[in-house]
């Protein structure tokens, strides 16, 4: 008799395996399994099929992407000038906490570093409200140019801005490479709710608006570990359908 399966992975799922294999790639696997047997949601699968899950991400993801680092790279793998500054900076606070950038992460800094530029020119314009002023349309004042030119450069002398564009990096060149690993981009609201669970956070970096970040990141959560808790359920009926039907 054919030995009894365990519930179906859904891609959801092995999507969070993958993420949690790929973002700390030294950790042992068998104790990565362990902890993800605690914390992933709904009926995670056996200690046994999640070590051969993050062997497998780990063994299939390594690309030229994801070498390291260096402005040479910049002959193939083209960043745009403006976010040149941006990406040296990451690369020498990586390289100073011993975690070299990959070419891939140095993609993400380029493609990102505008949300804190944004964050900075927002914390200008409110700066300029509380003191009641009022910058000309066509010529602004010299102090205003002053301070526009130190916004627009004040990440890189922000150590926790710089900190924070690398993390992201991290977790969105992540992202890319477990979606490199699907068959297809995700074609449902399911599909996409764990990548906007980081999409989320980079809103998060903008100035406040609406809806704000606190309250979209618990809609999307939410709606994350509920779709989980009812596939739970669904799961446990269908095992114990499988049981009664092999009793009968």
């Amino acid at each position: 008799m054919a030995g009894k399966r365990g519930p179906r992975i859904s891609q959801t799922m092995r999507r969070l395996i993958s993420k949690a294999a790929l973002e700390d790639p030294k950790k042992d696997r068998t104790l990565l399994a362990i902890e993800l047997r605690e914390k992933l949601p709904g009926r995670p699968p056996s200690e046994e099929t999640l070590v051969k899950m993050i062997s497998h991400a780990r063994n299939n993801s390594v690309g030229d992407q994801d070498k390291l680092w260096s402005s040479v790279s910049l002959t193939q793998y083209c960043i745009p000038p403006e976010a040149i500054p941006y990406v040296l900076k990451v690369w020498a606070r990586a390289i100073e906490k011993d975690k070299p950038i990959t070419i891939r992460e140095a993609l993400w800094v380029a493609r990102l570093h505008s949300i804190f530029k944004a964050k900075a020119l927002a914390n200008l314009e409110r700066e300029y409200e509380r003191s009641d002023q009022e910058a000309p349309p066509t010529k602004l004042p010299y102090a205003y140019k002053t301070k526009l030119r130190y916004a627009l450069t004040s990440v890189l002398s922000d150590m926790d801005d710089i900190d924070s564009l690398l993390a992201f990096a991290e977790v969105f060149a992540v992202n890319e490479k477990i979606l490199s690993m699907e068959d297809s981009y995700p074609a449902t609201r399911e599909g996409i709710l764990s990548y906007w669970l980081n999409d989320v956070e980079a809103y998060g970096v903008l100035p406040e608006g609406q809806p704000s970040a606190g309250e979209l990141s618990s809609r999307i959560t939410q709606e994350f570990n509920e779709m989980y808790d009812q596939k739970s359920e669904q799961a446990k009926e269908a095992n114990n359908e499988g049981a009664y039907s092999q009793e009968g």
